[in-house]
């Protein structure tokens, strides 16, 4: 009986160059081996396209679920990233060396790391990381996923499992799943091939939306185990109302920041999240970064500038100025590549010849197809004279078998070239002896010859014209050669760009192309969409509604009655997705400026930053260097040999504090000597060896000339206290 997903045994050659040695891991979707290269000389690492749902025969062979197509369809979706990848070289990914398909299904064989654990492995053994550990992997995670983002690659899979992490701190992500996402949209069985805890919400709907974000949201999930020790809870869970406990709460001693950055990558909206690995990582290093209501005086100066002159356009994009374009689905079956042609099936008729074209592959009837003496020639059956036997003879070098009992056959007298007369074998063992198929196909034109192989290929085992550039093909495959395709070609084209598709009822997957015009390739090359799906999201609408978009930038709005929510956007709007605006507000927030109803809060918070600088020596009173107080006090003077006290005014700058009376004024030199102490009532004591002075200064205007105008702001006694603070740590003051 044949098992379920068995693993090849130890010893098997793949390649006749890769020797498969221990099980690494597996999942629902694969099988790692350990392996040999026997042309190097040294380990390498195999990994098997093996779906849960796959069954494994005898001879190692692994019948893929599904028909024949869409297991072709499967293992070039596997084959493909392979190769994508190998044209590439990318810190922290392990290069493929070879990618083939055998078994019925597809391997890729790569570099092998000595002297690794999965970072799930140690985990286990070592349980939660520090913060100082989380942010080295995230840093060298982060950097390894920009790079493949960079390159049009997601990895669709990252979890501890899937990370391995060197002695020296090295990390490689292994294992991306492509394949496996093709898979999943292919049919139902999303939550079951997906590891919980690591895949979004829009992972597991078939319907869903794919880019950098849902990488984003495993590297979160891969982030917050570091530091929980368990990843948070399945998405769906979350999105019943399970809630995630707090990293906060968890872990205390880890930065706001970092406990912030990490659960922005949790969320479950993809737009609310950093929307590539450079942004998590800038969040996780420093935190968020401040909008328009942050900043120095001079960012607040330079911002009021700019709003007095702010004007902006309705269908301006705020992203970059192009203009924003109402967006309409395509038509059902609209190519989305050029959005002229219709896609349309291809007539490829299975059974046309790959090695002439024009005549039919038929099934040589004959129960011993081959010649088991030239091994080329074909047997015939001829009836024999009434009474006798079948017999079998082969058209190209005249041997012959007759049939003895009905179920086995003997060499004829005098055409038993190379067997001994009167050998005597079942049909099954003579076609063993030919080293061919029990099943073959004629051509019956060219009589070119095909062996169905125990994997599902058919080989050509012999054609009178040059031999074709492919030896071993599925039956689909021979099908699109003899059409003059590549062997991978789909089975549906646009008619107006030759762009090739392969189409499976309902969902689509573009193959290949050869202009991208709008640039759908390079964005959505190998992604399964369902019709409806692919109506929006090739005319660049990922949102799957109705809104606008900028062709130049790609930024993305879905309307909102009135306003716009943003989808997708570059530079400052690419933290804020998700949020929603008006057309006015939107540009406002690209340029850095406040919202309309934020104004009132951004007069305030430019009013603080002065005050800010004023309390920590930026800004002096009046334009005086070195002024900090020119006002009105009450005040209580003890000296060693009298006592006053009095109101008038008070001037201190960084050398001295100078009461004006008449009939001359008290001075008290601001030295090393001098200590500073709150009073409780709103005031500010101030001795040295010779004196006590307590004051309570009256409010004052700090009046400061900008780029945006003058500016006045009230200081009180609390913010003399602080500049006064800061002018003792400058000097040194107890």
């Amino acid at each position: 009986m044949p098992s379920e997903c068995a693993p090849l045994p130890s010893g098997t050659v793949l390649a006749s160059r890769f020797v498969v040695g221990e099980v690494l891991g597996r999942g629902a979707f694969g099988i790692v081996y350990r392996g040999e290269d026997l042309r190097w000389g040294e380990l390498c690492t195999i990994k098997e396209l093996a779906p849960c749902q796959a069954v494994r025969r005898a001879g190692g062979l692994l019948e893929l679920p599904g028909n024949d197509r869409y297991r072709r369809r499967l293992r070039d979706r596997f084959l493909d990233e392979a190769e994508r990848i190998g044209r590439l070289r990318i810190e922290g990914i392990l290069p493929p060396r070879a990618w083939f398909v055998q078994n019925g299904t597809a391997y890729v064989v790569t570099e092998h790391a000595d002297g690794v654990e999965t970072l799930e492995a140690r985990l286990t053994l070592r349980g939660a990381c520090s913060q100082t550990e989380t942010l080295a992997i995230a840093e060298r995670l982060l950097r390894t996923l920009d790079s493949l983002h960079r390159a049009g690659i997601l990895h669709r899979d990252v979890k501890p499992s899937n990370i391995l992490v060197g002695r020296s701190g090295e990390l490689w992500l292994i294992d991306f799943g492509a394949a496996l996402e093709w898979h999943a949209d292919s049919g139902n069985a999303h939550r079951v091939l997906f590891t919980p805890g690591y895949a979004p919400p829009e992972q597991l709907d078939r319907h869903g939306s794919r880019g950098p974000a849902t990488d984003i949201y495993a590297v979160g999930a891969t982030l917050y185990q570091l530091l929980s020790g368990y990843p948070p809870p399945p998405a769906p869970e979350r999105m019943a109302g399970t809630a995630a406990p707090p990293l906060r709460v968890l872990r205390p001693d880890v930065d706001p920041a970092v406990c912030e950055a990490i659960e922005a990558a949790l969320e479950l909206d993809p737009d609310h999240r950093p929307q590539s690995a450079p942004e998590l990582l800038a969040r996780l290093q420093s935190g968020m970064v401040g909008g328009a209501l942050d900043g120095t005086w001079r960012d607040f100066d330079e911002r009021a500038v700019r709003l007095a002159s702010f004007r902006f356009g309705r269908r301006e994009c705020p992203g970059c100025g192009g203009v924003l374009e109402g967006v309409k689905p395509l038509r059902r079956g609209q190519c989305p590549v050029c959005r002229e042609g219709a896609v349309r099936a291809r007539e490829v008729p299975e059974d046309l010849c790959p090695v002439c074209r024009v005549g039919v592959l038929r099934r040589w009837p004959s129960p011993i197809p081959a010649c088991p003496s030239c091994r080329t020639g074909l047997m015939r059956t001829k009836r024999g004279l009434i009474g006798r036997a079948r017999r079998l003879q082969c058209q190209r070098c005249g041997f012959a078998l007759e049939e003895s009992d009905g179920k086995r056959w003997r060499t004829s007298p005098g055409r038993s070239e190379g067997f001994a007369q009167g050998d005597e074998r079942s049909a099954q063992e003579w076609v063993g002896a030919t080293g061919r198929s029990a099943a073959v196909d004629v051509c019956d034109s060219c009589g070119a010859q095909l062996d169905l192989e125990p994997d599902g290929r058919w080989r050509l085992a012999w054609s009178g014209a040059e031999r074709l550039e492919w030896e071993r093909l599925y039956r689909e495959e021979w099908a699109c050669v003899a059409a003059g395709l590549e062997p991978t070609a789909g089975n549906a084209e646009c008619d107006r760009c030759g762009a090739e598709y392969f189409v499976d009822g309902e969902r689509v997957t573009l193959l290949g192309c050869h202009r991208d015009s709008f640039g759908f390739a390079d964005r959505h090359q190998g992604r399964c969409f369902d019709w409806d799906q692919l109506a929006w999201v090739g005319v660049g609408k990922t949102s799957l509604r109705p809104g606008v978009r900028c062709a130049e930038c790609g930024t993305e709005f879905d309307f909102a009655g009135e306003r716009l929510r943003l989808v997708r956007g570059e530079g400052r709007l690419s933290g804020v997705a998700g949020q929603t605006l008006s057309i006015e507000d939107w540009h406002r927030v690209a340029q850095d400026l406040p919202r309309r109803d934020e104004e009132a809060l951004f007069q305030e918070r430019f009013d603080e930053a002065i005050v800010s600088a004023y309390e920590n020596g930026q800004i002096d009173l009046g334009g005086r260097p070195g002024l900090l107080w020119d006002g009105t006090a009450s005040w209580r003077w003890d000296g060693r040999r009298s006592t006053k006290e009095g109101r008038s005014r008070v001037l201190i700058d960084g050398g001295a504090l100078r009461i004006r009376r008449l009939p001359r004024s008290l001075v008290l030199p601001l030295d090393g000597r001098v200590s500073f102490a709150d009073l409780e009532d709103d005031g500010l004591l101030m001795e040295s060896a010779e004196v006590r002075l307590a004051l309570w200064p009256e409010p004052i205007v700090l009046e400061v000339r900008l780029a945006s105008g003058v500016r006045r702001v009230p200081l009180d006694v609390a913010s003399l206290r602080l500049r006064l603070r800061h002018l003792a740590g400058n000097r040194n003051i107890p």
